[in-house]
Formats: structure tokens, sequence, C-alpha cells
């Protein structure tokens, strides 16, 4: 069925010819293009109230930033989040690989130093310990290396040996005492310190905690 609608703009008049009117609907708001219809395609860069095809579109995608729309999966970003280098649209259903390892953290060193693995962490990882025992005389050691012990022993008036839980790897930086007395007027004294022992006095054989830092 074909058909034929007058129009006129700025005073000229022609015919508009309709191959399948059964394609056209006509509502209160203009007329309703049904089915696929065509239109010429306008060339890259036309900014007009032109109808704009498809094929105009990906001719202005291709000329104006030279992508294309791509299929092809996403590549993993890097662990510095450094953004990658394609150029193509990412489908609307993608998605970016988790970066996450399932190995274990490596143990610290005794100096703290940082591991070298690029992965990332399980959210559930741990750190392990460094050397410890965490009773009434014991010892911790902590990241770095760094070693603090702790006890309670009696000071005699004449000097007593005490050992450390255990012994310094180097050295002992400091240690404090101080008189398990009610008094108020005893003093702890430490003297002659070494990697595995010092001594201590007090003027009536009282006890007195002691805590000692070192490495």
């Amino acid at each position: 069925m074909s058909t034929s609608f007058r129009t006129e703009t700025n005073g000229l008049s022609g015919a508009v010819a309709f191959d399948n009117i059964d394609n056209i609907k006509l509502v209160n708001t203009g007329p309703e293009l049904l089915g696929v219809p065509k239109a010429p395609t306008a060339a890259v860069g036309t900014s007009t109230t032109q109808v704009a095809t498809t094929a105009f579109v990906t001719a202005a995608i291709t000329a104006g930033a030279t992508i294309q729309p791509s299929n092809a999966t996403p590549a993993v970003p890097t662990v510095t989040g450094t953004p990658g280098a394609s150029t193509t649209y990412s489908r609307g259903d993608h998605a970016h690989p988790s970066m996450l390892s399932n190995a274990l953290p490596a143990v610290d060193s005794a100096s703290g130093t940082a591991g070298v693995s690029t992965n990332v962490s399980r959210g559930d990882h741990s750190h392990p310990l460094g050397a410890q025992s965490l009773t009434s005389n014991g010892y911790i050691t902590l990241p770095g290396g760094l070693m603090m012990q702790w006890g309670f022993n009696t000071f005699s008036s004449t000097g007593s040996t005490v050992l450390f839980p255990v012994s310094f790897p180097s050295a002992v930086y400091s240690i404090t005492a101080t008189a398990a007395s009610a008094s108020g007027t005893e003093n702890c004294t430490v003297y002659g310190q070494t990697t595995s022992s010092f001594s201590g006095k007090t003027a009536n054989s009282i006890g007195c905690f002691w805590i000692a830092i070192g490495r």
C-alpha cells in the first residue's frame, strides 16, 4: 500500500511518499515510525537536529576517541592501582577479578623487615607472634627485636643475683625495680646487669617487682 502526504515548508510544497502506510502511526503528538525505519547517515562531526543513525554514532566514536566497543575480558588491575592501558569499552556486565592471595603471610623477621610479596593478604590473616612467656616472671619480643622482661624477686640487704627468664640476645638497656612494701621507705636498688642477669639490693630484704628492656 502506498500513499502520499502533502507538506508545505516556508511556502514550498511537495509530496512525501510512504511505501508502507502500515508502518506509520499518526498520533496527536505527530507521526510515529514503526518497524525498522532508516535514514541517511550524517557526516562525522554533524551537530544539528538531524536524525542520527546507529552508523553515525559508531563512526563518531571511532573518529573522535579512537575506541570501539569490546567484548574482551577486562585486564586484572595492578597491585599499585595503575590504570589499564586498553582504550576499549568494558562490557556492561564486566567484573574485575579479586586480587586476593590464600597464602599465609610471611613471619616477621627480628629486625622487622617488610615482606616482598605483592599479593593481598587474606582478610582473616594474622601475623605470628614473637617469642614470649606471659607468666609472673616472663618476657615478650616486640616487632623490631625489642624485648621486655619482668618478674618478682626478694632482694637481700647484701645483694641478690636475679636471672632473667631468658637471656637478652645482645644488650640490656634499662632495669627498674619497685618495692613491694607498704612502708613507703624501702628502695630496691639494681646494679651489675648482664644480658643474662642483674643484682638487686634492699635495706630490709624485701620483695621487689622489676622490669627490664633490651634486645
